[in-house]
């Protein structure tokens, strides 16, 4: 936890072990505002905190059958209601999200009605739980679910206790054919990877192998190192306003997002947003620097806040208001 206005470190949430408070691993985080809650998830349990720190309880997953069963992602819809995304262990899906209380009762679902997926081909594999699973994520006081490769975002409505279709997505000659067998997916594949909604904007981030138009070399950290790789995304933006919706092409090679036209800075790649509207985006600080050495013009301003920085500084995050 940090202060968000001048980034001063406040205390940690949960710790790892096997007591009170503590998870083996992090699966997935959600923090609801509007509740004062954090969740902390890993295997079949959620470990619930306060915004101070404090331990409140741990969460069961309530178990649903054989084939089925509730896997992180997992939010906290109130004080006492819960949704979980949904892991299948063969092909026949049920559910793609299911409701439940504190007392493991399980209250409603979202139910799956595409035909039956087909897993991996290899021995002993099945696909990617966050894949199958889906993700939510919250814009302002709502809560959305999606699974990149399908075509339609829930959201979850208060009146019904329910999650109904918020907007779908039209993907045309890019539309997955749900078959994950190798050389059984269609090769020009576009699907969602990310999405983040403040009031007035709908941003997206899709993932595809050969599609885009400005492939570009990146780097992730993994296993204990940086790798390098080709990345393939595209952002997109949608007006709720105007009800227009057009991909963004890079302001500047390799750095996507959006042109920074205030200060001459580097462009902003919207990451998440906050409950009262804000857009954040971050960076490690290395990478920061290294952005800016591809600016054609450095404003005075900017300049300012770059002096400032050394490569082993924290993590540099923006807020745009």
């Amino acid at each position: 936890m940090f202060d968000a206005e001048i980034g001063k470190y406040l205390h940690n949430i949960g710790a790892k072990g096997q007591g009170p408070g503590e998870l083996p691993y992090m699966y997935t985080v959600d923090i609801n505002p509007h509740e004062n809650k954090i969740l902390l998830c890993w295997g079949n349990s959620a470990h619930r905190f306060d915004f101070d720190g404090n331990f409140s309880g741990k969460i069961e997953l309530p178990p649903i059958d054989d084939n089925e069963r509730i896997n992180a992602p997992v939010v906290s819809i109130d004080a006492r209601y819960f949704a979980g995304t949904i892991r299948t262990f063969d092909g026949d899906q049920k559910n793609l999200v299911v409701l439940f209380n504190d007392n493991q009762e399980i209250t409603g679902s979202l139910k799956c009605y595409e035909n039956p997926i087909q897993p991996p081909n290899i021995p002993g594999g099945v696909w990617a739980p966050f894949g199958q699973g889906g993700s939510f994520y919250r814009a302002n006081q709502e809560i959305r679910y999606f699974r990149g490769f399908t075509d339609t975002v829930f959201a979850y409505r208060n009146e019904t206790q329910m999650f109904s279709p918020f907007f779908i997505i039209d993907y045309g000659k890019h539309t997955s054919t749900l078959n994950f067998a190798r050389g059984a997916e269609n090769p020009n594949l576009i699907i969602v990877s990310s999405i983040k909604e403040n009031d007035r904007y709908i941003f997206l981030n899709f993932h595809t192998e050969n599609a885009s138009p400005e492939p570009y070399e990146d780097e992730v950290y993994f296993d204990g190192s940086l790798r390098k790789f080709i990345n393939h995304s595209i952002s997109g933006i949608f007006d709720k306003q105007k009800q227009s919706f057009h991909f963004l092409r890079q302001p500047i090679h390799g750095i996507p997002g959006l042109k920074n036209d205030i200060d001459k800075g580097i462009p902003f790649f919207v990451r998440n947003t906050s409950s009262n509207n804000q857009l954040i985006d971050y960076h490690h600080a290395y990478k920061f620097l290294e952005y800016t050495e591809s600016l054609p013009d450095l404003s005075d301003s900017f300049a300012e806040i770059i002096n400032q920085i050394s490569e082993e500084d924290n993590p540099i995050v923006i807020i745009a208001e």
